[in-house]
């Protein structure tokens, strides 16, 4: 039986979800600098859109109880679609680390645009560049945050999905 949401992949999907969830509580003190863009981007890259979606939905929902949930809920599951959409296009073109390297920094940015775009008019705001443009400075903090993490994280990671036949097992059907 090869079903897609087996017993262990449920679990390697929770415990990813717990992973990102704990990283973004750790650094919620240092403004857009947290795991969760590089984790779900090592996710898309290694294994699938699905699975790097299940966990963003989860770790979204579930950080936000902690954090604050509210209408910018909704631009963060949209922005993360985005991004992780274009990181399987990117995935599909080439499987280049350089290129998987810039396109982390460039998720950074594009997560702060189409969160803006998203929300601007939900908060009355009537212009959006003005507004988007405020906020460059975090989206730097953003892109180069997760660059810092994908650095650190994407090797381990690759190592573990690697060693452990069992995950080995279930990105690969």
């Amino acid at each position: 039986m090869n079903n897609y949401f087996t017993t262990k992949k449920i679990s390697l999907l929770a415990l990813l979800t717990a992973l990102t969830v704990v990283g973004r509580m750790a650094f919620q003190i240092i403004p857009n600098v947290q795991p969760m863009t590089a984790i779900l981007l090592i996710v898309v890259f290694e294994w699938s859109f699905a699975d790097a979606s299940i966990v963003a939905i989860l770790s979204l929902l579930i950080s936000n109880l902690f954090l604050g949930m509210g209408p910018w809920t909704l631009g963060q599951v949209v922005a993360f679609f985005v991004i992780l959409l274009g990181a399987q296009v990117i995935k599909k073109i080439s499987n280049m680390p350089l290129i998987h390297l810039f396109y982390v920094i460039i998720a950074g940015f594009l997560y702060g645009f189409v969160i803006s775009l998203v929300t601007y008019k939900m908060f009355g705001i009537t212009a959006f560049w003005p507004y988007y443009l405020q906020g460059i400075s975090f989206d730097a903090l953003h892109a180069f945050g997760t660059l810092g993490f994908y650095v650190v994280l994407s090797p381990t990671f690759n190592y573990l999905f690697q060693k452990n036949k069992y995950i080995r097992e279930l990105t690969h059907n």
